[in-house]
């Protein structure tokens, strides 16, 4: 998607993050629990039906991105604007629409992504090519939703004399920087907040169905609490106590976004002079970072750096999870990324994977349906499975 260059930094960046870190603090993200539970719960029941709907079956074959794809767009309408959008219930969406065609893969985009890399961004924009073409298109069509969205949620936010709770109001709270500002961070959330979430649960349903046993330690770990939850109707508070004192969900989901991070690169600009490894980096540099590499590295994570592990995230002396996985160093982690640009929303994007993932693996048993399928990865801005990914699933009795 090709935006305005709005990024700041110095001075203005630390003020806006500043700003902005306490709506993503742990204490902040766990009001969200209750969407994320009512969200993965639609998924499931969605699924159920569609399982029934095939001579009244409890078995089926599914292609779960876009139901993830579909589960994120939700949540984050309802987290960032308090809107309900409906993507799960099969109402048309123009931003849902538009936003899959920017994340979906084709070669023309490796292409593109590639020579705004290495030739100026102005030449590369000028190419008379259908990518270009299609950038403008869908930029301009979601810059224009999201601008609709903030007029009409500032409008509520006057009725609702400012009290909604989601993140769009609490930045109107804080009297964020006009329409416009509003827009450039809804257009971030959306984008940040949907695609690289469904990118998480779609690898997490990957390496469970590649590893069954990993699948049904999970299931029994889950099973022992989740059948309460179902019942009645849980406050966020309980959800959120109850999912993060599971060790073994805990230490899936950090695999997980250890193993294929969502974010194959993370692209920086040195500031000023410095060194990499011994080599000069000159001011205005562009550096690359390759979050694959770095958290698959046998020198930070040892000689089972390429095995699918959530082992390394439990201590064996406790039995709790633990942060680090058994890495050599803080950096060896970059999902996330580090320092003062490091994603802002991580507490979020980890708490709702854990959701997703809980109520999925509760109510489902699930496999690849072609066991010998070489499930290929692509993309720039997220990575997606570029097929899909298409799991035989059947209902858990007793759920």
């Amino acid at each position: 998607m090709r935006t305005r260059n709005t990024q700041v930094n110095g001075a203005e960046h630390r003020f806006q993050r500043r700003l902005m870190t306490p709506l993503y603090a742990l204490r902040n993200v766990r009001e969200f629990y209750g969407v994320f539970w009512k969200k993965a719960v639609q998924l499931t029941d969605a699924l159920e039906r569609k399982l029934s709907a095939i001579d009244g079956g409890v078995c089926g074959v599914e292609e779960i991105n876009t139901w993830a794809n579909r589960t994120t767009m939700d949540v984050i309408g309802l987290a960032a604007l308090g809107k309900e959008f409906g993507c799960l219930d099969g109402a048309r969406s123009e931003l849902f629409e538009t936003y899959q065609e920017i994340f979906t893969w084709v070669p023309e985009k490796d292409v593109f992504m590639a020579l705004i890399r290495i030739l100026p961004r102005g030449f590369v924009q000028w190419l008379p090519w259908n990518v270009n073409e299609r950038i403008d298109v869908t930029s301009a069509t979601v810059r224009g939703i999201c601008r609709e969205l903030v007029r009409d949620k500032a409008e509520k936010f006057k009725r609702s004399d400012g009290k909604d709770g989601d993140l769009v109001s609490r930045m109107m709270r804080m009297r964020w920087q006009g329409l416009e500002g509003l827009v450039e961070q809804l257009l971030t959330i959306i984008a940040a907040g949907h695609e690289t979430s469904a990118s998480a649960f779609t690898w997490a349903c990957s390496m469970l169905a590649r590893n069954p046993r990993v699948q049904e330690r999970l299931r029994a770990e889950l099973l022992q609490v989740i059948p309460s939850l179902f019942t009645g109707d849980p406050t966020f508070d309980t959800i959120a106590v109850m999912l993060e004192n599971l060790p073994y969900l805990t230490a899936v989901c950090n695999e997980v976004l250890r193993f294929i991070p969502p974010v194959p690169l993370i692209r920086r600009i040195s500031i000023i002079p410095t060194t990499i490894l011994g080599h000069a980096i000159p001011a205005g540099t562009q550096v690359l970072l390759c979050p694959y590499a770095i958290n698959r590295n046998p020198g930070l994570w040892g000689p089972d750096a390429e095995e699918f592990k959530p082992e390394r995230w439990i201590s064996p002396e406790t039995g709790k999870a633990n942060n680090d996985g058994g890495m050599g160093s803080n950096f060896a982690n970059l999902t996330f990324s580090h320092g003062p640009r490091s994603c802002i929303g991580q507490n979020f994007a980890k708490a709702e994977l854990r959701t997703l993932v809980a109520v999925f693996v509760s109510r489902f048993r699930f496999a690849l349906a072609q066991p010998d399928e070489n499930i290929v990865p692509v993309g720039i801005i997220s990575v997606r499975p570029r097929d899909g990914l298409h799991l035989r699933i059947e209902r858990v009795e007793g759920v």
